[in-house]
């Protein structure tokens, strides 16, 4: 909802035809959307992960999983007609289901946690910026509208 300060401006600019400097506002909206649900991931994660004994780390973890991720997926199914929150939905499931891997897997560090999470929600704001920026100057799909 934070984000919201910067998508209320960028529609305004987009009624008023002027797409760039919307793309560019509603793009911090995108940007401080996905650093919100990392820091609230990662944190998740964190906290679990300093709690896991000598034969606890897969329930953990599992646990880990669906406390950082059930609530973000639960308001995604809400808002079925926004393909971004569902994509970022889909986006932080991906990228702690990988960190959870690489943790059990190859038991590697905090800082290589942060690193491939970020990473995979970087492509993620990635695919999203060129989706907005594609939606700019799509053809409505009515073409009578």
């Amino acid at each position: 909802m934070p984000g919201l300060i910067f998508a209320a401006p960028a529609a305004m600019l987009v009624e008023h035809g002027k797409r760039i400097p919307a793309y560019l506002i509603g793009s911090l909206s995108v940007i401080y959307t996905l650093l919100v649900m990392t820091a609230w991931c990662l944190a998740i994660l964190f906290y679990f992960g300093h709690r896991i004994g000598d034969h606890t780390a897969l329930p953990f973890l599992i646990w880990a999983y669906g406390a950082a991720t059930g609530p973000i997926a639960y308001l995604a199914s809400k808002e079925r007609d926004n393909e971004y929150s569902v994509l970022t939905a889909f986006a932080s499931q991906i990228a702690f289901v990988v960190v959870l891997l690489a943790i059990l897997l190859f038991g590697v560090s905090n800082a290589s946690v942060v690193i491939v999470f970020c990473s995979i929600m970087g492509i993620a704001l990635a695919f999203q910026l060129i989706l907005s920026f594609a939606s700019l100057y799509a053809p409505p799909a009515n073409p009578w509208d």
